[in-house]
């Protein structure tokens, strides 16, 4: 049940995805084809985790991908080697 509905109280990550919108979109929905590229520091920033860590929000992510929207976090542990590429 990939529904778009805000403040669906079904949807664990309702909250979270309400803050995303509200701190990168300007309270937008977030659209189908949409790519989130950001760093683990800015998103523990936005959504608080106990667990500083990717994986805490690998529920999110795929909460996010059912929706249609790619969430790709950055860590600066993450270093993988295709990262070098991208910095042209």
């Amino acid at each position: 049940s990939a529904t778009l509905v805000n403040g669906n109280d079904n949807d664990p990550y309702a909250d979270d995805i309400a803050k995303l919108q509200n701190a990168l979109f300007n309270g937008h929905p977030l659209e189908n084809g949409t790519c989130i590229e950001i760093t683990l520091q800015d998103l523990l920033q936005i959504i608080p985790k106990k667990r500083r860590r990717i994986d805490a929000y690998r529920g999110l992510v795929s909460r996010l991908n059912r929706m249609g929207v790619t969430l790709r976090i950055n860590s600066q542990k993450t270093k993988r080697h295709d990262s070098e590429l991208e910095k042209r």
